[in-house]
């Protein structure tokens, strides 16, 4: 089974974005943002996206701590409520507060 199968991602109220393992029963955490995270979105097996309320997106790399790539103020102040990445590709949609969509 693909990689991708076998973990979950979960953006949280607490800051933190979480990534289950299922198959060790383990999870790793991802902690930048100063507010609440309210979307994640896998990019392949090892890349995820998350947007926060504080209106930032995180590139993340499922084996490192600190953030690939961090764009701060993404929507002109609004909080980011929805992210998705095209899969293996460097294509991403995120969305905020406001109805406001950016590719």
């Amino acid at each position: 089974p693909r990689e991708s199968t076998e973990r979950v991602l979960v953006a949280g109220s607490d800051c933190i974005c979480r990534l289950y393992k299922i198959k060790t029963e383990t999870h790793s955490i991802f902690n930048h943002h100063k507010t609440a995270v309210d979307c994640c979105s896998f990019i392949n097996g090892q890349k995820f996206v998350c947007g926060s309320q504080d209106g930032s997106i995180s590139l993340w790399f499922a084996t490192k701590k600190k953030p690939l790539c961090v764009i701060e103020n993404a929507h002109d102040g609004k909080w980011i409520s929805a992210v998705a990445a095209c899969k293996f590709s460097d294509l991403l949609a995120t969305g905020s507060s406001n109805g406001v969509l950016k590719l």
